[in-house]
């Protein structure tokens, strides 16, 4: 009798292999785990609520855990910050901030707590609140990142953060041209009066005559 042909021996094996239970419960773990770091990507770790007040000098974040692990430390950007108010058991430091000695650029806040067990464990949440510069500062959307006991990390995006207010951006074509029109006018206006100062002039003295004699 002659042999079967190789691809019906193969799919023979594999119908055998996956009628057993072991073999199927086999299969479905390794797509389980292929499928957890998929999930994991997409897992909210971190959500971050923020306030900003009437005056637009004073903000807030709340900062809720979605993980398991607790959440030791935030970092953020910042312009103009005067001062990063953690909560207790927290340490804070910051960069440039708007004081002596400030140079005009963005910087960095970072709070991380003295102890693990400090952290914002699962579904808790802490507030922390920053005093900024009266002018030339406007929220805007930022990179809000934290970390967690467990090494990993995690960055909340699109959240209001003390930004430059960047007038340049909006107006500065608007503003260039202007003044560029205006120094046109003045000078149009300057070279019309020098053209009208500039004509002939009569002379005062009165012409000699000359005398008659007899």
């Amino acid at each position: 009798m002659p042999a079967a042909p190789l691809r019906y021996r193969l799919s023979n094996v594999v119908t055998r292999l996956t009628r057993k239970p072991s073999t199927v419960g086999f299969l479905s773990l390794l797509a389980v785990m292929s499928a957890a770091p998929r999930a994991a990507a997409d897992e909210v770790r971190a959500v971050i609520t923020a306030v900003v007040d009437e005056t637009g000098q004073n903000y807030g974040w709340t900062v809720t855990n979605r993980y398991y692990s607790p959440i030791v430390s935030i970092e953020f950007a910042h312009y103009k910050g005067h001062l990063l108010f953690a909560p207790e058991g927290w340490s804070v430091d910051c960069t440039n901030l708007f004081r002596i000695g400030w140079q005009d650029e963005t910087g960095v806040c970072r709070a991380t707590c003295d102890s693990p067990a400090a952290g914002i464990v699962g579904q808790r949440s802490e507030v922390f609140k920053m005093h900024v510069g009266d002018r030339g500062v406007a929220p805007g959307p930022g990179n809000f990142l934290v970390r967690f006991v467990s090494g990993e990390s995690y960055t909340v995006t699109g959240v209001p953060l003390p930004a430059r207010y960047e007038v340049e951006g909006k107006y500065a074509s608007l503003l260039g041209l202007g003044s560029i029109f205006l120094l046109w006018l003045i000078y149009r206006w300057l070279s019309r009066r020098r053209a009208g100062g500039a004509g002939p002039r009569h002379d005062a003295r009165a012409a000699p005559q000359a005398g008659g004699g007899d």
